[in-house]
């Protein structure tokens, strides 16, 4: 199950267009071939020098930004134990200078307990339920396998304090439609932070969840800037289903 330390790509509209451009597309990857991907949305290798990446999964976003910033303290958080223990073996196997902290937890708006609702597809687990409709927009089938296993519920402010993380240059976050109740949990380090890069939805895939302009108007009263909106996933009836979104701090 280990993923390979060969870099992967972000999905993008097109296998061969993405190929072309010096990408290698799979599907819910998020990360980049070369440099120039990090270039394209304007952050510097010297911009980044502490990283949250909230939702890790397999390290297939960690793995290349730790490569390419060279981050002297990483934190990695998910909410599945096993599939953080790949992200540990993950990097472990790349070698990876960063000083890492692996914390199993979900993250919302408060401390507490709630239950993990895994999926077949395991980086669709989410706190929410998932909307039936959603293997229907991608084609192929999606469902919740176990709704009844508790996890402990942490805020982005209470995991940064715990690590003595003050500041966080780069937090990326995609945790399945509970992005904005985990942005809440993180209003401190959010004043401190320069960049952020969220999944955003156009559809509900998950009962409750917010959209892509509930995100956009939430952090821009936060006084976060929409930079880019990339790596979108349409589905076969042209419906844009989600992207990545990329904010810089305005006082960054």
């Amino acid at each position: 199950h280990l993923e390979s330390c060969q870099n992967h790509s972000l999905p993008t509209d097109s296998t061969d267009e993405a190929e072309k451009k010096g990408f290698i597309t799979n599907r819910g990857d998020l990360v980049s071939t070369e440099d120039r991907f990090w270039t394209s949305l304007g952050i510097s290798v010297d911009d980044v020098d502490t990283l949250l990446d909230i939702g890790v999964n397999r390290g297939q976003f960690l793995i290349p930004a730790a490569k390419y910033f060279s981050p002297s303290q990483v934190i990695a958080v998910d909410m599945l134990p096993d599939v953080l223990e790949l992200a540990q073996q993950n990097l472990e196997l790349c070698r990876l200078p960063a000083k890492t902290q692996f914390v199993n937890c979900a993250v919302g708006s408060h401390e507490g307990v709630t239950r993990c609702k895994r999926c077949n597809f395991d980086q669709s687990s989410s706190v929410l339920e998932m909307n039936p409709q959603s293997s229907e927009w991608w084609g192929f089938p999606l469902y919740q396998v176990d709704s009844d296993v508790s996890c402990r519920m942490r805020t982005i402010d209470d995991i940064c304090e715990e690590a003595s993380l003050d500041e966080v240059d780069l937090i990326k976050i995609d945790i399945q439609g509970y992005e904005i109740p985990a942005f809440t949990g993180g209003l401190k380090i959010l004043k401190r932070a320069k960049y952020l890069i969220t999944e955003v939805s156009f559809v509900h895939h998950y009962l409750g969840q917010e959209l892509f302009e509930d995100t956009r108007a939430f952090l821009q009263e936060r006084a976060f800037d929409l930079v880019k909106v990339f790596n979108r996933s349409i589905a076969s009836d042209g419906t844009l289903l989600q992207a990545d979104a990329l904010f810089r701090a305005k006082s960054k």
